[in-house]
């Protein structure tokens, strides 16, 4: 009788039949089994200076390889994990573009469960950024075309002592958890992590109109101290609100630090180009009057940098993966804030036609 194996099943299998042609045993971690296994695809103690339970993975192949070293090895404490699909130069060479098939995103999606299944207990830190587009444009209509299974799902785990939780265009929201019942309400509610107390979540399309209110994260994040949103719309409660004085005002709650990083300039393309319409004084006027109120209040601005956006363009240069993994390091080493550091960058302050995209356009 034939065997038959489901495409997961022969996707594991071929990681496996390459890790034992390959039988590299790079320096091992003391806690660390000497199994025969490939693990040059992502870096670790026992082949980089990262501290022991931290890993960083860069491409598919990686959470693949990551995941069959862990069952490997069971004795293997995970602390620190950093994911992502692409690697740096694929970011910059726009690699990133190629479409991925259906089997590979399923692939995924099981293999992050089983490599979740090993390290949600002991997580403390976890940055997870989805680049290809693929991903994104799979969310709303054409989840209802058969690619919902396709969508990585972290939140079937939990997660008891993760503290720092970075979140760049994954789906964090199963279909029921937004349905909105009441219009003053927010679309979605956050999952419930108890622990932690620093939360990023970047989004080029996929949060758009789901964020929570301010109030509703700190209901689902009781511990949270720090929230930074890159490229996100503003929460209700972000919006200035003009008093009858004519004042302006925001009501972010006193107990949680708000670092807000917007988009690039929305006029301006990857080419470079300068295009005309009113959402550029629009990002203005709304970016001036964000910074006139950062200083008396629990919200600071992180500027985009002109230097991610001539290496990596306005789609993938907001917060690329060289910049993820060196915040990743930062707080993994003690030597910063990593995500939720504040530059005293103001551009808003400088005279109008002194900021750097407009620059960047005269001079081409």
């Amino acid at each position: 009788m034939p065997i038959c194996l489901n495409p997961l099943a022969l996707f594991r299998l071929s990681c496996v039949i390459l890790s034992v042609l390959a039988g590299t045993v790079h320096r091992q971690d003391p806690l660390i089994v000497k199994t025969p296994i490939d693990t040059s695809e992502f870096l670790f103690s026992g082949n980089s200076d990262l501290l022991a339970g931290a890993f960083i993975v860069t491409s598919l192949p990686g959470v693949a390889g990551l995941a069959s070293f862990l069952d490997r090895n069971p004795g293997v404490t995970v602390t620190h994990l950093f994911l992502s699909d692409f690697d740096d130069r694929e970011l910059q060479t726009k690699l990133v573009g190629i479409p991925l098939d259906g089997e590979t995103m399923y692939g995924h999606r099981m293999i992050l469960h089983d490599l979740m299944n090993h390290v949600s207990p002991t997580l403390e830190v976890l940055s997870y950024s989805l680049y290809h587009w693929n991903w994104t444009i799979h969310f709303g209509q054409v989840m209802q075309a058969g690619f919902k299974n396709h969508i990585p799902r972290l939140f079937d785990h939990e997660f008891p002592r993760l503290r720092q939780l970075t979140l760049q265009d994954v789906d964090i929201w199963e279909d029921d958890d937004c349905e909105q019942i009441d219009p003053d309400l927010p679309d979605c509610i956050f999952p419930s992590l108890p622990s932690v107390s620093h939360l990023h979540l970047v989004s080029k399309w996929a949060y758009d109109k789901k964020l929570p209110t301010l109030t509703s994260l700190k209901e689902s994040l009781p511990a949270l101290t720090h929230l930074r949103l890159t490229a996100t719309p503003l929460t209700t409660e972000m919006w200035p609100k003009t008093a009858e004085d004519g004042s302006e005002h925001y009501y972010i709650p006193s107990n949680l630090t708000v670092l807000y990083n917007p988009s690039f300039y929305p006029l301006l393309g990857d080419s470079g180009e300068m295009m005309c319409g009113t959402p550029g004084v629009m990002y203005d006027d709304m970016m001036e009057r964000l910074g006139a109120l950062t200083p008396d209040h629990h919200m600071r601005l992180i500027w985009p940098l002109e230097e991610n956006y001539k290496r990596y363009g306005s789609t993938y240069g907001i917060y690329p993966v060289g910049r993820a993994i060196r915040d990743f390091r930062s707080r993994l080493f003690g030597e910063g804030e990593g995500d939720w550091s504040v530059t005293e960058v103001r551009p808003w302050t400088e005279p109008m036609g002194d900021q750097w995209w407009l620059k960047t356009v005269s001079e081409d």
